[in-house]
């Protein structure tokens, strides 16, 4: 990996932060200085950042299969959450990046790293997210058209433009780069249809593990974290 990667997933610097700190030399790789924000670094290198050693990642980040029926809530006294899915030395850490509706399916991130959490979430991110949606009426082409224009929801409140992609007459798939309470479900009621089933298979450029059973998860690798750290 790349050492400015490297710096950015372990302290979450920015790449002028970076930058800064390798001018005033205060970034050595086993001992020596480093030269280049270019050179490839491992896990055995020894990377020290104004003398101390950078060792374990303090972020890390999980990917959840959520099913039906499972609360996106860190704690529930009566019902079961998605932490209830989770078996992890530093699970009392993590926060839920993008929760999901009670019957919705799909990806879902917990992380500690609560500055992406922020970055990713916040409206005015614009961050993408792609569900795939199955529909109690045959969709008509005219949706298309009516999602791209922006539909009107909760007493004439319109969103942006979103993405339709009709797949059949029941099944489409919908990008949105926004997040209001029930927001899928409502733009399909806007247009007299109703949701029946719907999951989400992508938030920003990090799509759902296919190989990811129901109620599983698993910890993201250096190219999915990046994937879904992006700027």
């Amino acid at each position: 990996m790349r050492l400015d990667k490297y710096l950015q997933l372990t302290k979450q610097f920015s790449k002028k932060e970076i930058q800064q700190l390798l001018k005033q030399h205060a970034i050595t790789v086993n001992g020596n200085k480093a030269a280049s924000l270019k050179q490839d670094v491992s896990k055995t290198d020894k990377v020290c950042l104004m003398g101390s050693r950078i060792t374990e990642a303090p972020y890390f980040y999980l990917m959840v299969n959520k099913p039906a029926g499972i609360l996106s809530a860190l704690k529930d006294s009566h019902e079961k959450t998605i932490m209830d899915l989770i078996e992890h030395p530093r699970k009392d850490s993590l926060r839920i990046m993008g929760r999901l509706d009670r019957d919705t399916t799909g990806l879902m991130i917990l992380t500690n790293d609560t500055r992406t959490i922020k970055r990713i979430t916040l409206p005015q991110s614009h961050v993408e997210k792609e569900y795939e949606v199955t529909l109690r009426d045959p969709i008509s082409k005219v949706a298309v058209q009516a999602f791209a224009e922006g539909l009107f929801i909760d007493q004439n409140v319109q969103l942006k433009p979103a993405e339709l992609t009709i797949l059949d007459d029941y099944h489409v798939k919908v990008i949105i780069s926004e997040g209001r309470y029930h927001q899928i479900k409502k733009m399909f009621l806007s247009i007299h249809n109703q949701v029946l089933t719907l999951k989400r298979i992508r938030i920003h450029h990090l799509y759902l593990d296919d190989s990811l059973a129901l109620g599983q998860y698993k910890c993201l690798d250096e190219k999915e974290i990046e994937q879904l750290t992006a700027k």
